[in-house]
């Protein structure tokens, strides 16, 4: 999941600097070496951060994509105005954000009613006080051809993603559109194919 956001990341904003934080250091050093053969990574920086700390106080934006029961870097050190995506540990008791950060934070999510049953990161500070639901700013397709409202003094804005099938119809519907564009892929009949619970029978 990491690369495929960074790719991501790259197509919407001018990145100039990457720092790479994992558990693994080897997988880690692997990741920064596949990075940097990549073409759309050309002229960019890209490197292994000593820590999860060294990152956090230098980044613009943060991505993590963890299965973390504990937060995994220190939101005190976070700037003002970063962007962050948490984009894992989608159960009750897991966060990758702290109290910290998310006291701080407008936050937006990619559907709040599952947010609040799955993400811990929204469930925990909720339950402890930290934040009041006020906190959460809306979902995201809410800022869609609307301005992101200003910040307050010493804000962040948070993006807490717990997937959800219409992303991946959309997403579908856009891969399809641009293959048949390229006259890519092939057709083929579905009559007569096993439903899903013939598959899940067999």
């Amino acid at each position: 999941m990491a690369m495929p956001a960074l790719l991501y990341l790259l197509k919407v904003r001018p990145i100039r600097r990457v720092l790479i934080v994992g558990r693994n250091a080897e997988r880690a050093e692997a990741m920064v070496a596949t990075a940097r053969g990549l073409a759309q990574l050309s002229g960019v920086e890209v490197r292994v951060a000593r820590n999860a700390a060294e990152a956090a106080e230098q980044a613009d934006i943060i991505v993590t994509a963890t299965t973390s029961d504990t937060p995994v870097f220190p939101g005190n050190l976070v700037h003002e105005g970063a962007l962050i995506i948490l984009g894992g540990a989608n159960r009750p008791g897991a966060r990758e954000a702290d109290d910290a950060l998310i006291g701080r934070a407008v936050i937006y999510t990619d559907h709040t009613e599952g947010a609040l049953e799955k993400a811990g990161d929204l469930i925990l500070p909720l339950a402890s006080g930290v934040i009041g639901k006020t906190a959460i700013a809306g979902e995201l397709g809410s800022l869609i051809g609307r301005p992101v409202p200003a910040l307050t003094h010493g804000a962040v804005h948070v993006f807490k993603s717990i997937g959800i099938a219409l992303q991946d119809l959309v997403l579908a519907y856009a891969l399809l559109r641009r293959a048949e564009s390229r006259s890519l892929g092939m057709h083929f009949d579905t009559e007569g194919a096993p439903t899903v619970q013939q598959i899940q029978q067999l």
